[in-house]
């Protein structure tokens, strides 16, 4: 027994002390979300937050503000948390957090309401998890949550660019929490020396730094996704309301008319033959469409789904056609369809917005759902 002890407790105090070390001699960075700012009690958003995560010259930042931890008395705090949608890119001054603001300063007049953008270009839910375990210390009464687009592109995601496997959540954790300390940062900064580095993680280009990403609908990793996801979201839930925070949970609205599909990959067991009849009927499909015969163009795009069920585009070519002739519903289901099947899986999908409406009924009492996605035209069932 005594043998086990000394083979558990040695590391940790090799760790601790390595650890007071690091930190008295200055070596390594605060890598909080919030680090304290020159006066006394107030703090500010880490301009280097996401080198947690990213490589530095991706220069992905959080938006620079600064707040008291304490919360002014008789105010109300609200923290706004998400990826670059909730964050409002291009131009945060039209984010959900400066619209909410503008709302509720005009409807509550006498009233002192705070509202912080803490939204982040992308991350995922593993990262907001991470912020919302410092966010809850500064005494928030409204959790605002916009999250859903950057799970399979973003930190730990099968598509992301700084990794090329999904580690288990709770190594994830592990290592989050581990890059957070001094120690874990030496570490990484040694593996970074002696290890080979990979120029696609050099520089932020945007959707551009994804184009060899591609994820196809039926892909097994994506299962993996849906459930770390579930799991981060109910440990949000849960810190919230541990804390006496109000939750607003969002699904999540994608532009499925005016966007087509960023990438379309063929399903993976069509043959040699089937990929020919595809590609000649998509041909004279295009060749109908430019000739005005949209019933033609209908019936042979048809015809290719039948083929290749798994080709995005092929879905939204379909929708434009059926919206044309008035079909919404159908049109609907296409857009749907084409959003599902686009390889470079940047917005959410209905998989993800059902967790998100399952997590709201299973949290009761503490969380107000807002079906955004539904309310304006981004799920089946919507009207």
């Amino acid at each position: 027994m005594s043998k086990l002890a000394a083979a558990i407790v040695a590391p940790l105090v090799f760790f601790a002390s390595l650890e007071g070390a690091l930190r008295v001699v200055g070596y390594g960075r605060n890598v909080s979300f919030f680090i304290p700012d020159g006066r006394p009690g107030w703090y500010r958003t880490n301009p280097r937050y996401t080198e947690l995560f990213f490589p530095a010259s991706f220069g992905l930042k959080p938006l620079n503000f600064r707040l008291p931890k304490v919360k002014p008395a008789g105010s109300i705090r609200v923290f706004v948390v998400g990826e670059s949608a909730a964050m409002g890119v291009p131009e945060p001054g039209f984010s959900v957090a400066a619209q909410l603001r503008a709302q509720l300063r005009a409807a509550h007049p006498g009233q002192d309401i705070e509202v912080y953008n803490l939204g982040v270009t992308a991350i995922n839910s593993h990262v907001i998890l991470h912020i919302v375990r410092q966010a809850v210390h500064f005494q928030p009464d409204f959790l605002v949550i916009y999250m859903g687009n950057n799970e399979v592109v973003g930190p730990c995601g099968p598509a992301s660019v700084v990794g090329d496997a999904i580690p288990p959540l709770a190594l994830i954790r592990a290592r989050v929490w581990l890059h957070g300390t001094r120690t874990g940062q030496m570490l990484a900064r040694i593996l970074g020396v002696v290890g080979v580095s990979r120029g696609e993680n050099q520089e932020w280009r945007g959707i551009e730094t994804f184009i060899s990403r591609a994820i196809r609908s039926d892909d097994p990793r994506l299962q993996t996704v849906y459930r770390n996801f579930s799991q981060n979201l109910a440990a949000i839930l849960q810190l919230a309301r541990r804390n006496g925070i109000k939750t607003i949970l969002s699904t999540v609205v994608v532009n499925l008319k005016d966007a087509a599909p960023f990438a379309s990959l063929h399903g993976p067991a069509l043959s040699v033959t089937q990929l020919k009849t595809w590609r000649e009927t998509i041909d004279q499909a295009k060749l109908a469409l430019g000739l005005g015969e949209d019933s033609r163009a209908q019936t042979l795009l048809e015809q290719a789904l039948a083929v290749d069920p798994r080709y995005a585009d092929t879905h939204y070519r379909l929708a434009e056609l059926l919206d044309k002739k008035g079909d919404a519903g159908a049109a609907r289901r296409q857009y749907l369809a084409a959003r599902q099947e686009d390889a470079l899986r940047f917005r959410c999908d209905a998989r993800m917005n059902e967790i998100i409406r399952r997590a709201a009924r299973t949290t009761a009492g503490t969380v107000l759902l807002v079906d955004a996605a539904k309310a304006m035209g981004g799920d089946e069932t919507s009207t």
